[in-house]
């Protein structure tokens, strides 16, 4: 018995190699879209003093389909496994290919990377924080991960809408890119 009626029987046609290039090609636009962080003026790990507004859109129109094409060839590609080696090859293929690589860059990538980001933040050249009246801005407190300045800050009913000035990031997006 076929688990979805409505979908025809993929055990018998050959491999669509189309989606396979399709995978592979944004793969290759994702090189693109990370060479292009530095200079595109979002917040980024390394980022350069020039902006370029072209290499911002160039990130932003590969950004807005990248992961959700991803997705839907990853659906695709699920499907068709499950369609013909059934639910517990499919679940050993995932676990070896996705799972095991995920806990072992958990593990591994994960804790070198931070440790790398906080070598760098901290041979930096430091900055002098904006200050308005005498007192750090919620954006900065937030930035430096100051609980007791941000939640003093929070309670004088700052404009949780108002961008910093140098990314145009409001306090909302910088407290979940610091989470």
């Amino acid at each position: 018995m076929k688990p979805f009626k409505n979908l025809p029987d993929t055990g018998s046609q050959s491999r669509q190699h189309h989606f396979d290039a399709l995978r592979g090609f944004a793969m290759l636009l994702g090189i693109g879209l990370h060479a292009s962080l530095s200079l595109a003026g979002v917040p980024w790990i390394v980022m350069d003093n020039t902006k370029s507004d072209w290499l911002k859109w160039f990130f932003e129109s590969i950004h807005g389909f990248r992961m959700q094409l991803f997705f839907v060839v990853s659906g695709y590609f699920t499907m068709l496994l499950y369609r013909r080696r059934g639910l517990s090859s499919l679940l050993e293929q995932r676990f070896q290919r996705v799972l095991v690589p995920c806990l072992l860059g958990l593990v591994t990538v994960i804790p070198l990377q931070q440790w790398i980001s906080v070598r760098a933040a901290d041979n930096a050249p430091k900055r002098e924080a904006p200050l308005a009246v005498g007192k750090v801005l919620l954006i900065e407190a937030i930035r430096k991960r100051d609980a007791i300045e941000f939640e003093r800050l929070l309670s004088d009913g700052p404009d949780l809408n108002k961008a910093d000035a140098e990314f145009g990031i409001p306090p909302l997006g910088w407290a979940a890119l610091y989470t």
